[in-house]
């Protein structure tokens, strides 16, 4: 659930917005992945990435960082499939220790 604050009337008052949040991080490893990891060699160019948390996503609302930097779909990473999507693929290889950053 997403809280905001909002001008009305010239004052500031929080308003829930309904939705419910989502934000999760995976961690680039060079080994056997744990929780909130994903192997090295799972995340290279073109291979299917599941959002962590078996989360579903429909399009634009799925906001991408790597290493705190937002990445444009299309240009840094492609939707996989086609209506309640689970998965994206990057267009480059990842390294060890960057960090996946999941936000809807």
């Amino acid at each position: 659930m997403a809280i905001y604050v909002k001008m009305i009337n010239g004052l500031p008052r929080s308003y829930n917005d309904g939705s419910s949040s989502y934000y999760q991080l995976l961690t680039v490893v060079a080994g056997a992945p744990g929780a909130n990891q994903i192997a090295v060699e799972d995340v290279e160019a073109g291979d299917a990435v599941t959002l962590p948390a078996s989360k579903t996503y429909s399009g634009p609302e799925l906001k991408i960082t790597l290493n705190n930097n937002l990445l444009e779909v299309t240009k840094d990473y492609n939707y996989v499939g086609s209506g309640a999507r689970t998965q994206i693929s990057f267009l480059f290889n990842l390294e060890v220790d960057d960090v996946i950053g999941f936000r809807i």
